[in-house]
């Protein structure tokens, strides 16, 4: 048995769509997964100690990341609570792989969420405060900034950090509707433009998110248009825009809403 998955073992693997690290495997060398565009579930054995902050990056496609107790032999059917989350926050913040996975593992243990969430809204609160461009470094070629394609397109780059935002805070809400008082508050700083085009592209939560965006109220009726333009293929969505009007009012209170 290997305890540990080597440098760059699947990098750039653009076949792998799915992948179950073996029980007993700890440490996860750099690069082991980067580049795997299609990669969409990773199921890694509750012995991980170590991961590299490089391990998975730019595995875009990358949805759901489970744990699951290796004392079972194998990945059977793992609690999916913090799984979509735990995936959203390693693709946003690859620095923190190695402790988002060990708390993921501790909460998963101990079966208390809150050792996952509480260094996730830490993360999740600095990350809020970044502003949209930080972070931007565009390819130079001849020592001039050359933004002919979208990844050196600054004002793709600060699209794409905004819809990731929306998405964390979302996925969050989605699964611990508690505290959200900061969250909203930011929401409604990008009020409907960042958020509800994205959200409508991520299934199978996407009618949860809009559960959550409507409960929210934070559309308001100048908005009715753009969101209609945005939905204009799902008849369901477009009624519910439609009641925006007669359900929202200047005093609306999205955490009451929320029943915060």
């Amino acid at each position: 048995m290997d305890y540990w998955i080597p440098k760059k073992a699947h990098l750039n693997d653009r076949t792998l769509r799915e992948e179950i690290v073996p029980a007993g495997v700890r440490v996860i060398e750099d690069w082991a997964y980067a580049g795997c565009k299609n990669l969409t579930k990773v199921s890694l054995p509750d012995t991980i100690e170590s991961v590299s902050s490089k391990a998975f990056a730019g595995c875009e496609a990358l949805r759901e990341m489970h744990i699951y107790p290796a004392s079972d032999g194998a990945a059977g059917d793992p609690d999916k609570q913090i799984s979509h989350l735990l995936a959203l926050s390693v693709r946003a913040w690859p620095a923190g792989t190695q402790e988002l996975i060990r708390k993921a593992i501790e909460a998963e243990k101990e079966e208390e969420n809150r050792l996952f969430l509480d260094p996730f809204d830490a993360l999740l609160s600095a990350y809020l405060e970044e502003p949209d461009d930080a972070g931007f470094a565009p390819f130079l070629a001849g020592g001039e900034e050359d933004y002919d394609g979208e990844e050196n397109d600054v004002d793709a780059f600060i699209r794409k950090k905004r819809e990731e935002k929306v998405h964390l805070i979302y996925e969050r809400m989605r699964i611990f509707p508690d505290h959200a008082e900061w969250m909203v508050t930011f929401l409604k700083k990008y009020r409907c433009g960042a958020s509800f085009t994205f959200l409508l592209r991520d299934e199978p939560y996407k009618r949860q998110y809009m559960d959550l965006f409507f409960r929210l109220q934070i559309p308001e009726a100048e908005d009715v248009q753009t969101l209609l333009s945005l939905c204009a293929e799902d008849v369901e969505l477009r009624s519910r825009v439609l009641g925006i009007r007669a359900q929202a009012g200047p005093d609306t209170d999205p955490f009451d809403a929320l029943g915060l």
